[in-house]
């Protein structure tokens, strides 16, 4: 019998542990009060590929340096689980929310508290920034998506959502697009400028729980607790792929390139397809739990994965030494 007080239960059974495929990880900033260490539930990367912000349970967000893993700021303010982060475009300010119903932006030059939006009617499970950097997207635990003007903290407008329970958001990478999905399983997208809603599907039988959009804005990716990962043509709403996301939930995905997808979720494995060709890549190990957060590096080479381990793992997606052999009983249809 094991004692893995920090793990989830389940792992206990196992016999022989995974091989751990991670290139380096990242360690939680010590606390005499806090145990066990947080988990860890959102992850971005800033533009330029030198800062790595991780949040999660401890109501802490904290900064590092990607390239040697030092923290630089852990950034104190919300009260609760910090739900998502964001980084704006230019890398100047990052953005955060959680329970305690808040969006905090946070100046990472300095990690001085800028501005604090809310509190809302709700706590808030995901944000993002428009690509200009002149608003932020906000939803969570009710029925709209809140656009907020990140100078001022005003409201902007609302996006009427499908459910009250909206697990993830996304901008385009044109910013003409906004797309949000939750409990119900169904995807919205509006028009980012005037809130009208462009098309709506059922995108996943469970619910969603990550969607992203292709760096060419053309697709959109959602996932969900289903296990499904799929690939929608954004102009005309239609299937052009389908993905086995694994053993479990999927619960984080995004896009590393045009045509490579990364996913995550409860068969702690950090998986890589390509889209093209509809084949599995890769597959990474190491966690000891859910993968719940993902974030690719600017250059597609890099990946970060964050997960209810309390660990946060850099992967390298090209050069030899890294990685697991294709799973022989992937399935993966084009359409």
């Amino acid at each position: 019998m094991c004692e893995a007080v920090f793990l989830p239960r389940q792992l206990c059974a196992q016999q022989t542990p995974r091989p751990d495929d991670s290139l380096r990880q990242f360690g939680s900033p010590r606390t005499a009060s806090r145990q066990p260490p947080p988990v860890v539930t959102a992850i971005a990367i800033s533009s330029d590929g030198s800062l790595l912000a991780t949040a999660g349970d401890d109501a802490l967000v904290n900064l590092w340096r990607i390239d040697d893993g030092r923290l630089v700021y852990a950034l104190r303010g919300h009260t609760e689980w910090v739900r998502a982060v964001a980084f704006r475009h230019d890398g100047k300010v990052i953005a955060s929310a959680g329970d305690d119903r808040t969006v905090r932006l946070w100046d990472t030059a300095s990690g001085e508290l800028i501005r604090t939006i809310g509190p809302t009617e709700s706590a808030i499970y995901a944000i993002q920034f428009h690509p200009d950097g002149k608003s932020i997207a906000a939803g969570g635990f009710d029925r709209s998506v809140r656009l907020f003007d990140s100078q001022t903290g005003n409201l902007v407008r609302r996006y009427g959502g499908s459910c009250n329970d909206l697990r993830a958001v996304a901008f385009s990478a044109d910013g003409k697009l906004l797309a949000a999905g939750g409990r119900d399983g169904q995807v919205r997208i509006w028009n980012s400028d005037d809130a009208s809603v462009v098309r709506e599907w059922s995108a996943q039988s469970l619910r969603l729980r990550s969607i992203a959009f292709s760096p060419d804005s053309d697709r959109l990716a959602t996932a969900g607790e289903d296990g499904k990962v799929h690939i929608w043509n954004t102009q005309a709403g239609q299937e052009t792929a389908a993905i086995d996301g694994g053993n479990g939930k999927v619960m984080s995905l995004c896009f590393c390139a045009t045509d490579r997808l990364a996913t995550g979720g409860s068969d702690d494995l950090v998986h890589v397809w390509d889209l093209a060709t509809g084949k599995e890549l890769i597959h990474y190990s190491g966690h000891l739990g859910t993968v719940a957060a993902l974030a690719c590096d600017p250059t597609g080479k890099l990946l970060v994965s964050g997960g209810f381990d309390a660990s946060v793992r850099v992967w390298q997606l090209e050069g030899p030494g890294h990685g697991q052999a294709m799973r022989p009983n992937e399935e993966v249809q084009s359409r």
